[in-house]
């Protein structure tokens, strides 16, 4: 991972529909551009996202 110093949130909340859920980061990129850090972190998430919605439907 071109990152250093990340810290993730991950909150799941009720809503009228199921859930809702919330995932964020803070990190400063490292050994590669800012642009492609940002990049791999959007690539896990989205991924994430795919899962959980497989597992869960959506």
């Amino acid at each position: 991972m071109p990152v250093s110093n990340y810290t993730a949130t991950l909150r799941v909340r009720d809503s009228d529909k199921g859930c809702s859920v919330e995932w964020s980061s803070e990190f400063e990129a490292k050994g590669a551009p800012e642009g492609d850090a940002v990049a791999a972190i959007s690539g896990i998430y989205e991924a994430g996202f795919e899962n959980l919605k497989k597992m869960f439907g959506g």
